[in-house]
């Protein structure tokens, strides 16, 4: 087993800025690409993306903050018709009529 072994070089921790960081959170929750997509181009673990979002919300990124507001923030709605349920008002049994055969009490 005469195999031959390369060492091409020793691999080292990624560092991003700031701004790096800044951009991939942009681009992971900016609703145009999923965190998955973003993730597989910039070649950064998903669960770091998330890492950073915690620290961009608690200030823990350099020069970086995201405001969160005291007030409640609303989404606007539509409710399609199809989507809306179909409920038939249930009839009791009384009103129905008697199967053939049966007698009334």
């Amino acid at each position: 087993m005469g195999g031959r072994v390369e060492v091409l070089g020793v691999e080292r921790r990624r560092r991003w800025t700031p701004e790096e960081k800044v951009a991939i959170l942009d681009e992971a929750f900016g609703g145009r690409s999923s965190v998955a997509e973003v993730s597989e181009r910039r070649g950064v673990s998903r669960a770091l993306i998330y890492y950073w979002r915690r620290q961009a919300r608690e200030g823990e990124i350099a020069g970086v903050g995201m405001a969160v507001s005291a007030e409640p923030s609303f989404v606007p709605v539509r409710i399609e018709p199809a989507m809306t349920p179909q409920f038939r008002p249930r009839r009791d049994r009384r009103d129905s009529p008697a199967p053939r055969g049966a007698r009334h009490h």
